[in-house]
C-alpha cells in the first residue's frame, strides 16, 4: 500500500492485492467449515468491474453480445460486457450479464445479499464460471473457476495497463480528481 503518482502503478498494486486476498478467502477454511466465499466473490467482481470500466469508451475494443459486436459504452452492467472478451472467455447474453450484475454484484456489494434462489459455490478448476439452467438463468457463481479466470484477466490487463489508460475515459475521469 502506497501513495501513487500514476494510475497504472496504483492499479498494478490494487488489483493484484484484490486477487491475492480473494485467493486467501478461497483457500482459508473457516472454523465452522467452508471458505470466505462472499468476500472472495465481491473482490473478483471488483476486478471484473475495474477491467471493464477502463475499456469503457474505447471504440477499438468490443465484445460479442447476442451475436453483435458491442462497445462498453456505459457504466454499470455494461462494464460486465468484458466477460465476453478474451479476459474472461464467456459467451453470455446481454440479459445474463445484466442479471449477474443485478443479482450478484450489486446485491453483494450494497446489501451483503444475493437474489433468492441464487448462490455461490466453490467449484473446481475446469468447471464453467457459472451454473446455468436450461432456460439460461444463472443459478450460481463458481468461485474457484472465477478466481482462476480472474488471474488470467488480471495478467492480461496489467500487462497492457499503460496503453489501455492512454485512451480510457475512466482514467481521464479519475485523473481529473487530482
Amino acid at each position: 500500500m502506497a501513495i501513487h503518482q500514476d494510475l497504472a502503478g496504483l492499479l498494478k498494486e490494487s488489483v493484484s492485492e484484490y486477487l491475492h486476498v480473494a485467493h486467501e478467502c478461497l483457500t482459508h477454511q473457516k472454523a465452522e467449515g467452508g471458505v470466505y466465499g462472499f468476500p472472495a466473490a465481491l473482490l473478483l467482481f471488483t476486478i471484473l468491474d475495474t477491467i471493464g470500466s477502463f475499456h469503457r469508451g474505447d471504440k477499438s475494443f468490443s465484445s460479442c453480445i447476442d451475436g453483435k459486436n458491442r462497445l462498453i459504452d456505459g457504466d454499470g452492467f455494461k462494464h460486465y460486457f468484458i466477460l465476453n472478451t478474451s479476459y474472461y472467455s464467456q459467451a453470455l447474453t446481454e440479459a445474463q450479464i445484466k442479471k449477474i450484475y443485478d443479482y450478484y454484484r450489486c446485491l453483494l456489494s450494497h446489501n451483503a445479499s444475493l437474489a433468492p434462489g441464487r448462490g455461490l459455490e466453490v467449484g473446481a478448476l475446469g468447471e464453467p464460471l457459472f451454473s446455468i439452467d436450461p432456460s439460461g438463468a444463472i443459478l450460481s457463481i463458481r468461485l474457484l473457476p472465477f478466481y482462476y479466470q480472474s488471474v488470467i484477466a488480471t495478467d492480461q490487463f496489467l500487462k497492457r495497463v499503460e496503453s489501455i489508460l492512454k485512451t480510457s475515459t475512466q482514467a481521464k475521469t479519475i485523473n481529473k480528481k487530482s
